[in-house]
C-alpha cells in the first residue's frame, strides 16, 4: 500500500485541501456534555496555530512536549503541529500516579508539558524545580494567537521521531517505544486499507488516545482517508451505546473491560447496532461473552492484538 504523504503535516494538508469542509472530529466531553466539531480544514488551521504556539515557546526539532489529558482534538492536532516542526509528541497515561509521571518526564526530558484543568495540581508539582519542563494549560495554549512564521513543512520526513508512546513497564521500568513519521503513515495506510476504511467512514472512539489502540489502529487510519471520528473524552457505556445509537458509527474499537460494560448495561438490548459493519477488540486475551453478545446482535468482532 503506497504511502499518502511523506510527512505528517503533508497527508493533513492535503486532506484540508480535498475535503475542508467534511467532518474530521466530533468530540464530546462525557462529564459535562460540550461538544465541538472540527472539519478538516479546522484541524489544519489548529495544527498550524498550534505548531505557532511551539515555536514560539522554544520548542524545536527533536525537542519532547508532553501531554497530560483526557481525549481532545488538540492532541490530534498537536501531533501534526509537532510534526511541522519535526518535535515529538509523549501522551502520558493519565491513571498513572504523580511519581511514575516524574520517572516518564525524567527519562524523555519535555520541553513542555501540556494539560487540561483537571490536572492542574499534578502538572504544578512535576513542573516546580529547575531543569523540568514549562507547565502549560490547554486552555492557555489553544488560547495563543503568535503571529510566528512557520518554517515550511517539510517535504519529507518519514526517518523522524513524532511520537513516544511509554509501555506499561511490566518488565522492569516503563520504556519509550519510538514512532515515526514513516512508521505512523505506514500504520494509517496498512490499518486503513485492513479495515476497508472510506471517506464514508464514521468510527468512534472511547479508548484513550495516550495508548497506541486508541490513537493508532482506528483514530489516525480514520483521518487519514477523510473519515469522520466521534471522540469521547472518556469512556463512558451511556454515552457510547447513545452515540452507536444516534451518531450510527460503521466502526470501533474495544477492549474486554469496555465490552463488557456495553453487553452488561441497562440499555444494550434496545440499542440498535446494525449501523456496525464490525467491531474490533483486543489488548488483552478476549473473554467469550462479550463476544457471543455482540455476535448475536449481528455484529462480528475482530480480534485486533491481543495476547
Amino acid at each position: 500500500t503506497a504511502l499518502p504523504a511523506r510527512s505528517l503535516p503533508g497527508l493533513l494538508h492535503g486532506l484540508a485541501e480535498t475535503q475542508p469542509d467534511a467532518p474530521a472530529i466530533r468530540w464530546l466531553d462525557t462529564t459535562t456534555g460540550a461538544r465541538s466539531d472540527w472539519c478538516f480544514a479546522r484541524l489544519s488551521a489548529e495544527a498550524d496555530a498550534l505548531a505557532r504556539a511551539f515555536m514560539t515557546l522554544g520548542v524545536r526539532p527533536g525537542d519532547r512536549v508532553g501531554w497530560l489529558g483526557l481525549n481532545h482534538p488538540a492532541l490530534i492536532a498537536a501531533l501534526f503541529a509537532l510534526g511541522r516542526l519535526e518535535a515529538v509528541l509523549v501522551p502520558l497515561n493519565t491513571r498513572l500516579a504523580v511519581a511514575e509521571w516524574a520517572a516518564v518526564l525524567d527519562d524523555c526530558k519535555p520541553r513542555l508539558l501540556v494539560h487540561d484543568t483537571s490536572f492542574n495540581e499534578a502538572a504544578g508539582v512535576l513542573c516546580d524545580g529547575p531543569g523540568r519542563p514549562v507547565d502549560l494549560t490547554l486552555d492557555h495554549l489553544l488560547a495563543c494567537a503568535p503571529s510566528t512564521l512557520l518554517p515550511e513543512a517539510p517535504a519529507e520526513a518519514l526517518d523522524r521521531p513524532a511520537l513516544l508512546v511509554y509501555t506499561s513497564g511490566t518488565t522492569g521500568a516503563p520504556k519509550a517505544a519510538v514512532h515515526t513519521q514513516g512508521n505512523l503513515l505506514a500504520n494509517m495506510a496498512i490499518a486503513a486499507q485492513v479495515q476497508g476504511l472510506t471517506a464514508e467512514d464514521t468510527v468512534l472512539t472511547v479508548l484513550p488516545l495516550f495508548h497506541v489502540g486508541g490513537l493508532c489502529i482506528q483514530t489516525l487510519p480514520a483521518l487519514s482517508v477523510g473519515a469522520t471520528v466521534l471522540l469521547h473524552s472518556r469512556f463512558d457505556p451511556t454515552a457510547t451505546l447513545r452515540a452507536i445509537a444516534e451518531e450510527r458509527p460503521s466502526l470501533t474499537l474495544q477492549v474486554p473491560a469496555t465490552l463488557q460494560a456495553l453487553t452488561a448495561h441497562p440499555g444494550w438490548a434496545a440499542t440498535d447496532l446494525s449501523c456496525l459493519r464490525t467491531v474490533w477488540a483486543g489488548s488483552s486475551v478476549l473473554p467469550p461473552e462479550p463476544l457471543k453478545a455482540f455476535m448475536a446482535r449481528g455484529v462480528p468482532v475482530s480480534n485486533v492484538y491481543g495476547s
